[in-house]
C-alpha cells in the first residue's frame, strides 16, 4: 500500500478565471499585467496554498540558490523574513505572494463564506497565529507599488473599520469608520511602506510596516497562476 500526501504546494484552494474577473477590475488586471505580476490572459486560474511555507528540503534549497537566510519556528514555519526576501523566495518556488486585492477581494471572502473544515483550518492559522506579507507596498501615503508599475490611489487619512464593499479595485478602503466592520484597516505612516493581513478577527490590512521588518509572527503565502 502506498499512501500518498498533497505537498504544501498542492493543498490549497483553487479560483478559476471567472471567479478572479469577478474579484478583479480590467483595469486592475492590466495594472498586474503591466507589473510583471501575473498576465491572467495566459495564466487565468490561481491556486492558493492552505497554510503559510513551512520549511522543508525543497524550500531550503531554494532560499540558498537565492541567497535568503531564513528562520521558521517550531511549527517549521518560515517567519523572521522581510518582504523582499518573501516575495523573492516564493517567486524561486515559481509562485507569487497575493496582492491586496486578491486577498481581501477574493481570498478572504470565500474563506469565510466556506463551511469547510479545510477553510476553517485556515482562518484559523490566519487569525490566531500568523500575519503574512502581501505584494503591495505604499509609497508616501498616496500611491500602490506592486513589482514595475505604480498608481497614485485616494487612501483613508486615519485607522479605522471597514467592509468589503468599501474596497476600490486595488484592495484598499475609499473609506474607514469608528467601530463595526469586517475589517480593520491601519493607514501607512512614511515614506515607503509594505503592506500586510494582519491577524485578529478582523483580518487587517495594515499598511504602517517598515520595508525591513522581519517580526517572528511574518510569514508567506505560496500563491500560483496556472
Amino acid at each position: 500500500m502506498k499512501i500518498v500526501v498533497p505537498t504544501q504546494f498542492e493543498a490549497g484552494y483553487i479560483f478559476d478565471s471567472r471567479e478572479i474577473e469577478e474579484a478583479t477590475t480590467p483595469e486592475y488586471r492590466a495594472f498586474l499585467k503591466e507589473a510583471g505580476y501575473v498576465d491572467l490572459e495566459e495564466t487565468p486560474n490561481l491556486f492558493v496554498a492552505h497554510k503559510v511555507l513551512r520549511i522543508e528540503d525543497h524550500v531550503l534549497s531554494a532560499a540558498e540558490k537565492a541567497g535568503i537566510k531564513v528562520n521558521y519556528d517550531k511549527r517549521k514555519r518560515v517567519n523572521h523574513i522581510n518582504q523582499r526576501n518573501a516575495s523573492s523566495l516564493i517567486s524561486s518556488l515559481g509562485g507569487r505572494v497575493l496582492t491586496s486585492r486578491l486577498m481581501y477581494g477574493l481570498v478572504i471572502p470565500h474563506l469565510t463564506q466556506s463551511d469547510s473544515d479545510e477553510a476553517r483550518a485556515t482562518l484559523e492559522e490566519m487569525t490566531n497565529e500568523m500575519v503574512e506579507f502581501l505584494q503591495d507596498s505604499i509609497l508616501n501615503k498616496n500611491k500602490v507599488r506592486i513589482g514595475n508599475a505604480e498608481r497614485e490611489i485616494a487612501l483613508p487619512k486615519k485607522d479605522g473599520y471597514f467592509d468589503r464593499s468599501d474596497l476600490n479595485e486595488f484592495g484598499y478602503p475609499n473609506q474607514v469608520k469608528k467601530a463595526q466592520g469586517e475589517h480593520y484597516f491601519w493607514f501607512p505612516n512614511g515614506a515607503e511602506n509594505v503592506v500586510i493581513r494582519d491577524w485578529g478577527s478582523e483580518l487587517s490590512l495594515n499598511l504602517n510596516w517598515d520595508p525591513s521588518s522581519a517580526d517572528v509572527v511574518l510569514g508567506v503565502r505560496f500563491a500560483k497562476f496556472f
